[in-house]
């Protein structure tokens, strides 16, 4: 005969005994346990979390150091497209980098003799990301800029003028980017470097040395 339970009794072939209630009870217990987690349970995951993670921010890469080169790469592939642009047009263009706006724009030299702003492919007028700015602009007829604007130059024989481009953030990492004059190619350097010395040997006529 089939045991069956009846006002908190479990009957067994006629007898009868207590403790269905009980197991009743443990079966609950068990179904909430397996529902949600321990107050030990939670605060060991949240410890495992914290350690993990003091162990892999040091690893992270500067973000501050990384929008410093994203915004070289940047400026350089206005250069390149304004050295190319100019080569292949036989026409004059020149960069302007404002430093009170922060920022820098292509114009073109027109019929009149005056510069106009012209934007051209991937050589538009751009602004630094925000607390980065130039810090000076060395080029051979305008030497060192430190406020204003700086302008460099670039002629349809395929030649650019010689210039050093320094930005930096504010209180932070500094890059100069530097133009080749003969190729237009600009090179990335990490930190603080002038060119004075070769910029008055190639504005004197002596060559860059």
């Amino acid at each position: 005969m089939a045991a069956r339970v009846e006002k908190g009794w479990l009957w067994t072939g006629g007898a009868c005994a207590p403790g269905g209630p009980r197991v009743s009870h443990v079966h609950r217990r068990r179904g909430a346990r397996r529902g949600g987690f321990t107050l030990v349970e939670i605060a060991m995951v949240v410890l495992i979390i914290g350690i993990m993670s003091a162990m892999l921010i040091p690893r992270l890469p500067d973000v501050g150091g990384w929008r410093l080169k994203s915004a070289a790469r940047k400026l350089s592939r206005t250069i390149s497209a304004i050295y190319d642009k100019s080569a292949t047009s036989k026409l004059v263009y020149r960069l302007t980098l404002d430093f009170s706006e922060n920022g820098y724009y292509v114009s073109l030299l027109n019929t009149d003799g005056e510069f106009e702003k012209r934007d051209i492919l991937f050589a538009k007028e751009t602004h630094l990301p925000e607390n980065m700015s130039f810090l000076s602009v060395q080029t051979p007829g305008q030497e060192k800029v430190e406020k204003g604007k700086a302008h460099i130059h670039f002629f349809p024989m395929g030649f650019a003028e010689y210039s050093a481009i320094h930005i930096g953030e504010e209180g932070g990492d500094v890059m100069t980017l530097v133009v080749h004059p003969v190729t237009g190619r600009v090179k990335i350097i990490e930190g603080y470097v002038e060119i004075g010395r070769q910029l008055s040997s190639l504005h004197s006529g002596k060559g860059m040395g």
